[in-house]
């Protein structure tokens, strides 16, 4: 082990002023927010009500399957209502709590398993990180949360451990539910370890879920659990409702290692004009089904490593390196308790006589081995009666031709490692359990097309590379210093550095606070002219560019143009909007707001019988003449 020295408060101290210093730069240029998250309509009026009415959310967003979601989201932006009195800062007050709980947790799991460095590093590796950074959305808490104490439950026999992981577990679900596989791993666990369980607390802890899920539930009882079992069978609710829906199947057949990322858009989300090139389909079906199967399990077995937001950006060897690193890390990690109980066999000596480089011949050889054995063009010589690869068939092959060595390295690396792994290090196959089990089932059901269903265990995998490079440090001439060299390379490979130079760069150009975006001035300005006449109606017409919405892509009454000014002026003004159409715009309104960016001013207005009065920021507003 790289060190297993006592407890001392300067790693903690660092951990926690890189972090706050990373949530000062995350949140620089906040009043150029604009409040037009159209999945997160709802969860604001929830809050609000909770907030002024006390009353308590019962459902949250909607989701891509147009079921509603539960409503722990509305839980946490409550706090910024009382708090802050600009709408724009709600989020901020518990997102950075989170934030900052989240990194050290990280910091003790990471500490718990290999020591303080590890530990550290851990943590700041995900402060630092693109996908460790602030958004209420996921559950990254609650996740690290869960997953520690779920370990000192199953190493360190704790059973009141236990308890507080369901409990933890419970309320980040109830955040997103998208996090479900990691209570998966929680029967594993008991499997592997036989930890005590406390049946008392269990049940208490039984009771703190249900009564947390409680008003979700109760209203789902009134829809007939219509919406869980939209998104646990990952099918439309139109559909579950008897309405027949299409949905196209493909897959994009990104090379491992290769971004399928464009500014942080995934790619698939462009459409099939976009990548058409590189798309599997399932036709003809049998064959066809069988490609975009197998094309789905190597696109996602390599998830949240595949991307453009590291240092470096679309750069193949990092992030196969870094995948690479991972998968041999969460080898070791399970294998691990398997080889320490064989030690003396055969197999094992042999693995712990092999020296570095020796295993670096080994792992190029196999490596190489396997990428020349399937190679396209031998394939189609030998497999094939007209010596061509089809096109979808191609993509295939080239697509493990580059997964498949990597396989390579990281089982022997892994095997090497977990050889080589001292009693020193705690725990690594509870670790390797929690890890594994909901990245496999992620793989297994997600959607091709939807990256961001494995951003929550970004925190897991963090950890699992911190370790190996801790694992195979020790099998180096000069552990420390092999350790702390990598480990400063992880760290700066994980920052995104175009993220952090564009708030840099605001903050000097525009101050901390940013160019405002004008709409809480809008809404602040036309709330004021009801009021000069005692009114608290108004007829206001949207034309925004984000969101839009007709009577056919509204699935909800609140997913309406303009909603999100609706809300702030009610909620800062008590003004309330007599237009409800979904469109925005009516022939009964008194007053227009147009967004029209950062260029110029309109110079005529777009409506007749409509005059321009003010400007602010990116909107302008009119009045009917």
């Amino acid at each position: 082990m790289i060190t297993r020295s006592h407890f001392k408060a300067l790693p903690l101290v660092i951990v926690v002023a890189a972090t706050l210093i990373v949530a000062l730069i995350w949140f620089q240029g906040w009043r150029e927010r604009l409040l037009n998250d159209l999945d997160k309509i709802i969860l604001y009026q929830q809050a609000y009500s909770l907030v002024r009415n006390g009353q308590i959310p019962n459902h949250g967003e909607v989701y891509s399957y147009g079921s509603y979601g539960p409503p722990g989201v509305a839980y946490l932006v409550a706090p910024g209502m009382l708090i802050a009195a600009d709408p724009r800062l709600y989020e901020i007050p518990l997102t950075v709590a989170l934030y900052l709980g989240a990194v050290m947790l990280a910091y003790f799991l990471g500490r718990s398993v290999g020591g303080v460095w590890v530990g550290l590093v851990s943590a700041l590796a995900l402060a630092v990180s693109r996908l460790g950074q602030p958004d209420l959305d996921l559950t990254q808490f609650f996740v690290v949360a869960t997953m520690l104490l779920a370990w000192l439950w199953a190493v360190r026999r704790q059973p009141a451990a236990l308890a507080a992981a369901i409990v933890s577990f419970a309320a980040g679900l109830y955040v997103h539910p998208n996090t479900l596989p990691l209570g998966l791993a929680i029967p594993f666990l008991w499997v592997a370890y036989r930890p005590p369980v406390n049946w008392k607390g269990l049940g208490l802890a039984l009771v703190v879920a249900g009564a947390i899920w409680f008003p979700y539930l109760r209203f789902e009882w009134g829809r007939q659990f219509l919406d869980i079992r939209s998104y646990v069978s990952r099918r439309q609710v139109v559909a579950l409702e008897g309405t027949p829906v299409n949905t196209p199947t493909y897959c994009y057949a990104a090379l491992e290692g290769e971004s399928d990322t464009q500014n942080e858009t995934y790619l698939p989300y462009l459409g099939l004009p976009a990548i058409a090139k590189r798309v599997v389909s399932p036709e003809p079906p049998g064959i066809g089904t069988l490609r975009v199967t197998l094309c789905s399990v190597a696109l996602k077995i390599g998830r949240n490593f595949n991307n453009d937001t590291f240092l470096f950006g679309n750069n193949r060897i990092v992030n196969a390196s870094l995948l690479t690193v991972f998968w041999a890390g969460l080898i070791a990690l399970l294998s691990s308790p398997i080889l320490n109980r064989a030690r003396g066999s055969a197999m094992v000596e042999r693995l712990v006589a092999v020296k570095i480089p020796v295993l670096i011949v080994l792992l190029a050889l196999g490596a190489a081995a396997i990428y020349l054995a399937l190679s396209p063009a031998w394939l189609a010589k030998c497999c094939t009666a007209d010596g061509k690869l089809q096109h979808p068939s191609l993509l295939l092959v080239e697509q493990w031709q580059s997964l498949l060595p990597l396989v390579w390295v990281s089982l022997v690396l892994g095997l090497f490692l977990a050889a080589h792994a001292g009693e020193d290090w705690k725990g690594l196959g509870a670790l390797g359990i929690l890890g594994l089990v909901p990245f496999v089932i992620l793989v297994g059901v997600s959607e091709t097309a939807r990256a961001d269903r494995f951003w929550w265990i970004w925190p897991a995998q963090l950890i699992v590379v911190v370790i190996t490079i801790g694992l195979f440090a020790e099998q180096t001439p000069w552990p420390r210093a092999v350790f702390a060299g990598l480990s400063t390379v992880l760290v700066i490979l994980m920052i995104n550095a175009p993220f952090y130079q564009g708030k840099i760069g605001d903050w000097l150009t525009n101050g901390y606070e940013g160019k405002s975006s004008g709409q809480v001035e809008t809404v602040d300005y036309l709330g004021q002219i009801p009021r000069a006449s005692g009114s608290t109606t108004m007829t206001i017409g949207y034309e925004l560019q984000a969101p839009v919405f007709t009577t056919e892509t509204s699935v909800d009454p609140s997913y309406r143009t303009g909603s999100w000014f609706d809300f702030l002026l009610e909620t800062r003004e008590e003004i309330r909007n007599l237009n409800d159409t979904v469109e925005g715009l009516t022939n009964k309104d008194e007053f227009r707001v147009l967004e029209i960016g950062d260029g110029p001013t309109v110079a005529e207005s777009p409506w007749r019988g409509f005059q321009f009065i003010e400007r602010f920021g990116r909107f302008e507003v009119f009045r009917r003449e």
